[in-house]
């Protein structure tokens, strides 16, 4: 081979072997989706007088409603309300699985999402399906009176940290019962609630209410929300009679009259001067014209949204009486009047008032304060 050719290949092989490499092109990696926790609030409540000074109660509401997947153990009918004779919109074939996303207030019913029926949603019954989860982390759906839109409420969930706190001896004027077997007590009067302590034969209860037609009792427990929780009336031997007993319904609302979620809040009646006549005869409120409210427990925050990371408009001493307009899909903070604001609305978080009034009828806002579509 000639040398002009050898060095000519030469050349080519030297300079295939110093190219740069080719570089590839990178892959897009999508973020990964985090959890933004929720602020809480950094006033200090009021200490609670039945507790001791190293325990508290934390009430926790689900940040987010996520749904829970269900499978049919039989072929379903889909209902448009959660009651038999209700329209059909569709079925369900056996093992097939759908996506609850809320219950009604009893637990009988899940309301699923149905995308062949004409709102998107239905109602099953629950006893034919299988859930995937823990029925009490549902949230809970209702209907009001002539409504056909159900509102939605976050689930009771109730932690208590630390060793449960011992039932007290019933008092001389308490209204007894007597545990007859082992018996689950509740944060509410439906199975529906979640567990939050056990009782054993034999223990003696002090009873505070009731629910309408007497089948579930509140009772003194110290380890509940307000020390209170709830059992099965059958389960326990009662020593006297009701009569006198307030009421509350299957949400653990207390209420006047024993017809259930068909009264709407009392007025509170202005105090009247007796040194004053009046020219003309005041005309009565009517329940639309009645505002919820609730009272502060503590120095807390008035902000410009639902987090601790928003401004803060100004303090709201403890006690004070605060109107409320709205509240956040979790739960977690209230909306309310607050002149001293550009908008004449501010936050306040929901652990820090003491609710005075139904709120269930107020509209809801997201995780930013947006307001939600009913």
């Amino acid at each position: 081979m000639k040398p002009t050719l050898i060095l000519a290949l030469l050349t080519v092989f030297l300079l295939s072997a110093c190219a740069p490499a080719a570089t590839p092109t990178p892959t897009a990696v999508p973020p990964t989706a985090t959890a933004t926790p929720i602020p809480t609030e950094t006033a200090t409540p009021l200490p609670t007088a039945t507790l001791p000074p190293t325990l508290t109660f934390t009430p926790t509401i689900m940040p987010t409603i996520q749904p829970m997947i269900a499978s049919a153990n039989t072929n379903i009918t889909l209902r448009s309300e959660p009651r038999k004779g209700s329209t059909n919109v569709g079925g369900l074939f056996t093992n097939q699985k759908a996506q609850v996303i809320a219950r009604n207030i009893d637990a009988t019913w899940f309301y699923i999402i149905a995308p062949d029926a004409p709102n998107g949603t239905a109602w099953v019954l629950a006893r034919g399906f299988t859930l995937d989860g823990n029925i009490t982390q549902l949230p809970i759906a209702y209907y009001q009176p002539n409504s056909k839109t159900p509102i939605m409420v976050p689930p009771f969930i109730w932690t208590f940290p630390g060793t449960p706190l011992p039932i007290n001896t019933p008092g001389p004027d308490a209204r007894k019962a007597t545990v007859l077997q082992q018996a689950n007590v509740r944060v509410g009067p439906t199975t529906g609630h979640m567990v939050i302590g056990i009782l054993n034969s034999g223990q003696v209860l002090s009873i505070t209410g009731r629910l309408e037609g007497n089948g579930w009792l509140q009772i003194e427990f110290p380890s509940g929300p307000d020390g209170r929780g709830w059992v099965q009336a059958s389960l326990v031997k009662y020593d006297a009679p009701f009569a006198g007993l307030p009421f509350y319904n299957l949400l653990a609302t207390p209420i006047t009259d024993p017809e259930l979620n068909k009264k709407q809040p009392t007025a509170i009646p202005a105090t009247a001067n007796p040194n004053i006549t009046p020219t003309e005869t005041p005309i009565p409120a009517t329940p639309t014209e009645i505002k919820p409210y609730g009272l502060t427990l503590g120095q807390i925050n008035a902000r410009s949204g639902p987090a601790s990371s928003f401004d803060s408009y100004g303090l709201i001493e403890n006690n004070q009486q605060v109107i409320l307009t709205g509240q956040t899909i979790n739960g977690v903070w209230l909306q309310i009047e607050y002149a001293a604001s550009p908008t004449g609305r501010a936050w306040v978080a929901y652990d820090y008032i003491k609710l005075m009034s139904d709120i269930r009828t107020l509209p809801y806002f997201d995780n930013s304060g947006n307001p939600l579509k009913p």
